[in-house]
Parts: C-alpha cells; sequence; structure tokens
C-alpha cells in the first residue's frame, strides 16, 4: 500500500528561507575578500547563490496538475538547477 503524500506548504518555504540566507551569507562574506579574487571567484559564488534561489522560486511558480508530465519535467528540471548550482558553490567554496 503507497502512503499517502501530505501536502505541507512549509517545506517550500523553509526551503527559500535557508536559500536567502545562504545567499545573504555568501554576500557579506564575499564582500571582503582580497581584491584579485574578487572579479572571479567571488563573483562567480554570488552568481551562483543567487541561481539557486532564481531556480527554486521558478520551480515552485511551476504549477504541476494531475498528470501533466511537461510541468513536472520543468519543474524538476528547475529543481536539479538549483542542486546543481549548490554542488558548485559549495566546490568553489
Amino acid at each position: 500500500m503507497r502512503r499517502r503524500r501530505i501536502f505541507n506548504p512549509f517545506r517550500r518555504e523553509a526551503a527559500r528561507k535557508i536559500a536567502k540566507e545562504l545567499c545573504s551569507y555568501v554576500m557579506t562574506v564575499t564582500q571582503k575578500s582580497p581584491k584579485h579574487f574578487r572579479f572571479t571567484f567571488v563573483t562567480r559564488m554570488q552568481n551562483l547563490s543567487l541561481d539557486v534561489i532564481e531556480n527554486l522560486y521558478r520551480a515552485n511558480d511551476t504549477f504541476v496538475s494531475g498528470r501533466d508530465r511537461e510541468a513536472i519535467k520543468q519543474r524538476l528540471d528547475y529543481q536539479h538547477k538549483a542542486i546543481t548550482s549548490l554542488k558548485l558553490l559549495a566546490y568553489i567554496s
């Protein structure tokens, strides 16, 4: 017997909140970095942290109803992009 998944809107909000906190932290820490890193690694780290937030919002704004495979695929694609950006951010930092 399959377990029924209960819709929990707070999980989405928690993910967005954590992503915003991460972005804020990255912006704060990277502003104090040496000038010779500022235009390479720092810019890349800031862009990746913003990409995470953007892709989470795009995924959550993609409406999925029933068996709409195209919408499901699009939402999963945005989620995958967010996770990939997080992995790259972790690698660079």
